[in-house]
Order: structure tokens, then sequence, then C-alpha cells
């Protein structure tokens, strides 16, 4: 007579343990389901803010670059202003001296104008590499965002698939429910 009690209890021991074990799957695959989640969210908020500063980061910079592109056209405008007005001066002087001196004013105001012109077109060509140096740096700067910000990304993790976490889970359950069952000695069924 013990030994249906002894079976009874022992089974329900058996069920108690598999339904924990079950438990503690459903908890595992919610708790990494969650974590999961969790990590994958702060990874694209971090490539998010990462963006955020390269942007920022580079219209500083890009700024700056456009104050120096202006200080430069200024300085080129005012040195050539200023080498314009002295050849002018330069040239007036030797028209009022050159009368007594017998020189040929005609020559002298080309010469003059010749050195205007070619000190002219050395700055603007000095212009345009400054230029031409201002440009790529910015393009270096926007490569440098870019490079910033696909890093980031490259970092982000994808979000967890529920149906993968509920596959896991079902694996589990599966698992768990065959450890648990017996095949009974004498009729060869399995039972839990």
């Amino acid at each position: 007579m013990c030994e249906p009690v002894t079976a009874a209890i022992a089974a329900i021991s058996t069920q108690t343990m598999m339904a924990a074990s079950l438990a503690v799957s459903a908890l595992s695959a919610g708790a990494g389901f969650m974590s999961q989640k969790a990590q994958a969210e702060s990874s694209a908020a971090y490539a998010e803010e990462t963006r955020q500063a390269s942007i920022k980061s580079m219209l500083a910079s890009s700024d700056d670059l456009n104050a120096r592109e202006s200080q430069e056209n200024a300085s080129t405008a005012l040195k050539t202003e200023s080498a314009r007005r002295k050849a002018q001066s330069a040239a007036s002087t030797a028209n009022a001296t050159s009368e007594s001196a017998g020189l040929s004013v005609d020559a002298l105001l080309a010469d003059y104008d010749r050195q205007y012109l070619s000190y002219s077109d050395s700055q603007m060509q000095q212009l345009g590499f400054q230029t031409d140096q201002i440009q790529r740096n910015r393009e270096g700067l926007k490569a440098q965002a870019e490079g910033r910000t696909n890093s980031a990304y490259s970092q982000v993790k994808a979000p967890p698939s529920l149906g993968m976490a509920l596959a896991s889970f079902g694996a589990d359950a599966i698992s768990t429910y065959q450890s648990f069952q017996v095949r009974d000695p004498f009729t060869g069924k399995l039972t839990t």
C-alpha cells in the first residue's frame, strides 16, 4: 500500500521540479530578451549622440574655416589695393620728375603697370591656393564626421527578436520535458 503513495509523491515532486525548471527557463528567456533590448537601445542612443557630436564639431570647424577664408579674401584685397595705390603714386612721381630727367614716361608707366599686375596675379594665385586648401580641409572635416558616425553605427546591436526568444524558450521547454520523462519498466511508456 505504501508504494502507490510513494509513487504519487515522487510524481508530484517530479512535476513540481519540471514546472520549476520551466519557470526558470521562462524567466531566463524574458531576462535575456529584456537585456538584449536594453543593449540595443543603448547602443543606438550612443550612435545617435556620436552622430550629433560629429555634426556639431564639423560645423564649428567649418565656421572657423569660413572665417579664415573671409580673412584671406579681405587680406588679398587690401594687399592688391595697397600695391595699386603705391604703383599710381610712384607713376605720378615719376611722371613729374621724368620730364626734367628726359626719361620715357610711357615706358616708365608701363613698367609700373606690369609690376602691379604681376604682383596682383601672384596674390590672386596665392589666394586660390589657400581657398583650395580650405576646401580640402572642409572635405576632410566632413569625411571625419562621417567616419565617426559610421564607426558608432557599426557598433549598434540589432534589437532582439521576440519570436527568437519564444523559440528559445520553447526549445528549453521541450528539453526540460524530455529530461524529466521516465520510462515505466513494466509498460515501456514514457511518463513525467
